[in-house]
């Protein structure tokens, strides 16, 4: 047990160490307390075997350095991941959904018509295997009114569709079941959010600098680049670094929903 360090580094230099997702490499020996197993590839069928390839390895079996052994590695319902649960649990020929969408504790799942005769064995995996997950749902129909809803249908767990979710640090909360919410765009409403902030700081900059008693905040008399007030550079990249002058700006937004927009530029 001492040398395990030394093997695992050989081992795994050699490509010889046992290299599968989410499995120990290195086990207690069922039949010594004092010894440990070091498990190798699945490339090969013994210790015997694999030291076929490395010399350090047959010297090490001839020297009684160590022993080799057969070990069972279980694979279990709780190792597999959602996805390689349903390639095992569902018919070949149906495709396994991989995709999906979570706000919060719901997730949201497009299954196509192949799908729904096994939705809820689907829903149960995804329930059991998605984290924070405690709700799985899926559209019934299409988008068909004004708000962009539709309607869903609770396939496992709590039927509890009203969801608190946390997006470019503010707190949204609300029922999927009235109000449109897609969290893939969540870079998106971070983006626009800072193109919009970023335009407004620019215009209040801008029109700072061209006001008759305008100057550099802080009382200046010129401007960082030295160039005089009465006719102010064109902004650059740089213009960020100045303080924005005071101001708010009115935007409109035609798709507002919860806000996923104009509560983070509120906030700023």
């Amino acid at each position: 047990a001492r040398r395990v360090g030394e093997y695992l580094s050989r081992l795994r230099r050699e490509k010889l160490l046992l290299d599968a997702p989410r499995t120990r490499n290195v086990v207690p020996d069922p039949d010594d307390p004092a010894a440990k197993l070091v498990l190798l590839s699945r490339d090969w069928s013994t210790a015997t075997e694999a030291s076929s390839s490395s010399g350090w390895l047959a010297a090490e079996l001839a020297a009684g350095h160590a022993t080799p052994a057969t070990y069972a590695v279980a694979r279990t319902y709780e190792y597999f991941t959602a996805e390689e649960a349903l390639r095992k649990l569902l018919p070949a020929e149906v495709g396994v959904p991989t995709s999906f969408e979570q706000a919060g504790h719901v997730v949201h799942l497009n299954l196509r018509p192949e799908h729904l005769p096994w939705k809820r064995l689907i829903a149960h995996v995804v329930l059991d295997k998605v984290c924070r997950c405690r709700t799985v749902v899926n559209k019934v129909s299409e988008i068909a009114t004004e708000f962009r809803t539709f309607p869903l249908e609770v396939l496992a767990g709590e039927d509890d569709t009203r969801v608190t979710l946390t997006e470019t640090d503010c707190v949204f909360a609300f029922d999927l079941r009235t109000v449109y919410w897609n969290s893939r765009l969540q870079s998106e409403h971070q983006r626009l959010a800072d193109v919009i902030a970023q335009d407004h700081h620019r215009l209040q900059l801008r029109r700072h600098q061209a006001a008759p008693n305008g100057g550099v905040l802080g009382g200046d008399a010129t401007s960082k680049r030295g160039d005089s007030l009465c006719s102010p550079a064109p902004l650059d990249d740089n213009d960020h670094e100045e303080p924005p002058p005071r101001g708010g700006a009115v935007v409109a937004d035609a798709t507002c929903g919860v806000g996923p927009f104009a509560i983070p530029l509120a906030k700023r």
